[in-house]
């Protein structure tokens, strides 16, 4: 879903499994240069490539779209409740090492965000 108010947009995306190349380039068309794209990525790299067909993405293969889109940040959400928050952690600081154009957020309880 693409929401634009005034000259923000935002893409929220909970469930996609960003696997198949022509699905791939429809979400980077769909969230060009969205000024926040809200997207689930609760899979780890081992999990992405064994949950097929699960309608998930793993961090680094949402972020890696969101580079090729110009999104200018990322918040992810609907984490995969056996992975502990320090294991998401250092997914994030390692993509964003690899790719630190577009800044990776993960959402917390309580979090609130501004554009």
């Amino acid at each position: 879903m693409r929401l634009t108010r005034g000259s923000k947009t935002i893409v929220y995306a909970p469930d996609v499994e960003l696997r198949d190349r022509s699905v791939v380039d429809r979400f980077v068309a769909a969230c060009a240069g969205c000024d926040l794209l809200v997207c689930g990525m609760p899979l780890s790299e081992t999990r992405f490539v064994e949950a097929v067909g699960w309608g998930h993405s793993s961090l680094s293969v949402v972020h890696d779209a969101a580079v090729r889109a110009g999104v200018k940040r990322l918040l992810g959400i609907h984490f995969d409740p056996l992975s502990p928050d320090d294991e998401l952690e250092r997914a994030r600081d390692a993509q964003q090492r690899r790719a630190p154009e577009v800044p990776i957020e993960l959402a917390r309880e309580g979090s609130e965000v501004w554009l």
